[in-house]
């Protein structure tokens, strides 16, 4: 039987650029490998915000979420 979550856990930061490595650091080698041990865990899993370009109404926009944090954990 497939495993169906019943709730989602989302985590939004906003990292120092000077700390950004280590905490990349962190994450990826201790932090999201220890979550994805726990117990009842399906997956986790980590995006950075990134401005982006779309098309609307047939004119090519940059898009810039703005104040929005640059990191999330899902």
């Amino acid at each position: 039987m497939p495993k169906t979550p019943r709730y989602l856990f989302v985590v939004s930061m906003d990292i120092q650029r000077d700390k950004e490595e280590l905490f990349n650091e962190v994450y990826d080698e201790e932090h999201v490998p220890f979550l994805t041990s726990v117990p009842g865990l399906i997956t986790a899993t980590r995006s950075v915000r990134e401005p982006l370009t779309m098309m609307l109404a047939g004119e090519r926009r940059k898009m810039d979420p703005g104040n929005e944090p640059r990191y999330s954990v899902t």
